[in-house]
């Protein structure tokens, strides 16, 4: 791990936990941890961290986390807009991941969030999605357990399940089929948010975290999410409702490794008995993995950033190519029959080489490290087999 990584680790950590540690940035310093923070989705994080550490961060920064605070708020009020009309159509709902987790940071508001994703009982999920394709929101993709559509300019899902049950074991599919029946009310900010409880939450998070670690779209903000849950559970709680649900998925060894990557390269400790021992060269492993993961197709830029605050969609180039092959890669990713079927095998070998050579060419990644990409596959070999992912 290099200077620059334990350097945003020690911010990040601050801002989690509110603690000052003597820290010294060189002014080349700022442009990477920037960078790193931009697409970890962790800029106001590390800005927090530097207040706290009494150090002088640039000025953009504290004018994009302005930004993120004020954005975050607005779909707060649209979230809360949503619920109360579900909830005056006697649609019981929640919020998935957003609101849900940014109520444990210190600062709920300085968690940036992207779209609103809100469960409802499935016998309920057609009525739902009906009350809001019509007029100023409208319809933009149905998928398998959730509709995807736009409200007021915010990307909006209505899910009927938290996520596919097929791509995981049975023991997760069938603790999390009474979610709906144990909703709890918090505070998030001055909004009173309907929620997971600890158990189904941290079912949710782990399993998210684990598709995006293996499709290749993890952020580091995951992980803040998980350290910033798990401190907010109470000990007794943790025992007596999380930790059994964690052993009946198969998920306690994730979660006993990433809170004890907390303490080790955090400084965060993590008051929850672990029943799983990891060595400090295995947590200094994943954390390197979090942060390494590739994330190319991210724009650098606070104006960028910024920017897609502003816009629902962010740019959009109008290119021709880029355009196409948009609507190519979209037909690729939406028709999974594609992949079940051996025929069409190599023709998607021809097609992963060439996405990836158009998307370079028109700007949306960067060239690969072929060195970067076996070190990170050997490195993910190791964090697979030790926690059966």
């Amino acid at each position: 791990m290099n200077r620059v990584q334990q350097l945003f680790l020690s911010l990040i950590s601050s801002a989690l936990t509110g603690k000052h540690f003597k820290i010294t940035i060189d002014d080349g310093e700022f442009k990477s941890l920037e960078n790193i923070a931009i697409v970890n989705k962790c800029l106001p994080l590390l800005y927090q961290g530097c207040v706290n550490c009494g150090i002088a961060a640039p000025l953009q920064w504290k004018h994009s986390a302005s930004f993120i605070v004020m954005d975050s708020h607005r779909k707060l009020t649209v979230e809360n807009e949503i619920l109360n009309i579900l909830k005056d159509n006697n649609i019981r709902a929640c919020i998935l991941k957003g609101s849900s987790v940014a109520m444990n940071y210190p600062n709920p508001l300085a968690r940036s969030m992207g779209d609103i994703d809100i469960l409802v009982d499935e016998s309920n999920y057609e009525k739902a999605v009906l009350l809001f394709t019509t007029g100023e929101a409208f319809e933009k993709n149905n998928h398998g357990f959730h509709t995807e559509f736009y409200h007021k300019g915010i990307d909006v899902e209505i899910h009927k399940s938290i996520l596919d049950y097929a791509d995981y074991n049975s023991g997760i599919g069938a603790i999390m089929n009474n979610a709906m029946d144990c909703i709890e009310q918090k505070l998030c900010d001055s909004f009173l948010v309907p929620v997971l409880s600890d158990a189904h939450q941290a079912i949710s998070l782990l399993t998210h975290m684990i598709r995006h670690l293996k499709e290749n779209k993890f952020v580091f903000r995951l992980y803040t999410d998980w350290v910033a849950f798990a401190l907010s559970v109470n000990p007794c709680k943790w025992q007596s409702d999380v930790l059994p649900s964690l052993q009946k998925t198969g998920l306690e060894p994730l979660a006993d490794a990433l809170n004890s990557a907390s303490a080790v390269c955090m400084n965060i400790s993590i008051p929850h008995r672990s029943n799983n021992s990891f060595s400090k060269d295995f947590c200094t492993l994943l954390i390197e993995e979090f942060l390494s993961v590739d994330k190319s197709g991210t724009p650098d830029g606070l104006d960028y950033n910024i920017g897609n605050l502003l816009s629902h969609r962010g740019a959009v180039s109008q290119n021709k190519i880029s355009t196409a092959f948009s609507a190519l890669n979209y037909i690729a990713k939406t028709n999974y029959s594609l992949g079940r079927i051996k025929l069409f095998l190599p023709l998607l070998w021809i097609y992963i080489p060439l996405r990836y050579f158009c998307n370079v060419l028109i700007g949306k990644r960067k060239k690969l490290n072929f060195k970067k990409v076996i070190s990170s596959a050997k490195r993910r070999d190791v964090i697979y087999n030790e926690l059966n992912l």
